[in-house]
């Protein structure tokens, strides 16, 4: 989540050495992405050994995901600050950072860390954190490229004003997977076993869906009309309708067989595509064809694709049905979305 920012300091690739941020500023942030990064992979090391209480925290571990989290929010506050110069927004995140942050790390030091779990609840819970993970790293790069454009055109006025409400969107949408993933790290939620039946992981997946479909919906609003951007909405209604006639025509008995999570290598390489070349466009006046319709097809696929994993957390018939179709659709909406792509790279060479 943090490389792009280690990245883009490291390759000189903004100038953070002017009068208005002080030749320090480069130094300090690289060595805070620095420190989130070794805090953030440190405890997956130390989770290698083994230990007779492998149900609970280790003290490192303790202090490393409230320190990572903290470290991921201060981050986003800060790349925000950078491009627009006003406090709102970091002063927001910050506060709504520390309102997770602080308890989780009280409970990680109480006495009640050694609370154990069932395994299901813990396969539950790795799941969605693996979920929540794979979004805000996406998200991170999202945020990260947006700030990087605006960094190459503050001078453009134009520029920054379609900026706004994605590098605003982006963000908060990062805030939020920090500290859903801070949450979802530590056996927080796996003391209160009801909290896990009452399909509470399940609202934290979906929030995070949410996060970027409404990060993609803001910058499709920049780059295409209002109307087109609403598209975005079409995978997912489509699919709720499959959900309603299944649900109303076939039996919709419970599956007692062992499932898997959709995978999300196929939404996270469109997504990456999408920003590599949605995030540039921002800039210009105009899009060619192939453009438009890569951007609009790569965001319909990426919906499609969140809407399949969310599909396949349960375990009925009728939305198993509905994720096939989910699935079908992701697909060949990528499929798709691999023509004008092809034309955009045939261009570039000519």
């Amino acid at each position: 989540m943090v490389c792009p920012v280690v990245l883009a300091i490291a390759l000189d690739k903004v100038d953070l050495k002017k009068e208005e941020h002080g030749s320090v500023i480069p130094i300090i942030m690289l060595v805070v992405a620095a420190i989130t990064l070794i805090a953030g992979i440190c405890p997956f090391l130390i989770c290698r050994f083994p230990s007779d209480r492998t149900e609970s925290p280790r003290p490192v571990t303790r202090c490393l995901a409230p320190l990572s989290s903290a470290f991921l929010v201060a981050l986003a506050c800060w790349v925000h600050f950078i491009i627009f110069g006003k406090w709102s927004y970091p002063v927001i995140g910050a506060v709504f950072g520390l309102c997770f942050v602080i308890p989780t790390a009280r409970y990680c030091y109480g006495n009640d860390a050694a609370a154990g779990g069932i395994r299901g609840h813990y396969s539950t819970l790795e799941n969605s954190l693996e979920f929540s993970a794979g979004i805000t790293a996406l998200l991170f790069v999202g945020l990260e490229g947006l700030a990087l454009e605006g960094q190459i055109n503050k001078s453009d006025k134009a520029t920054q004003g379609r900026l706004t409400k994605p590098l605003g969107a982006s963000f908060f949408a990062c805030v939020l997977g920090a500290c859903l993933m801070l949450l979802e790290t530590t056996p927080l939620l796996i003391k209160d076993r009801d909290i896990i039946k009452n399909q509470v992981i399940k609202v934290f997946d979906f929030l995070m869906t949410c996060a970027i479909c409404l990060v993609m919906f803001f910058i499709m609003q920049e780059l295409l009309m209002k109307i087109q951007a609403l598209l975005l909405f079409a995978p997912p209604f489509f699919v709720l309708m499959v959900l309603v006639y299944n649900h109303a025509v076939a039996n919709n008995a419970q599956n007692s067989e062992n499932y898997e999570p959709a995978p999300l290598e196929l939404t996270k390489v469109t997504f990456t595509g999408f920003l590599a070349v949605s995030i540039p466009s921002i800039s210009k006046d105009s899009l060619n064809k192939g453009t438009h319709w890569f951007i609009l097809l790569a965001a319909l696929a990426i919906v499609s694709g969140l809407g399949w994993r969310q599909l396949t957390h349960y375990k009925s018939d009728s939305i198993k049905k509905a994720a096939n179709v989910a699935s079908f659709c992701t697909h060949l909406l990528i499929v798709i979305a691999a023509i004008p792509f092809t034309v955009m790279a045939g261009d570039a060479l000519s």
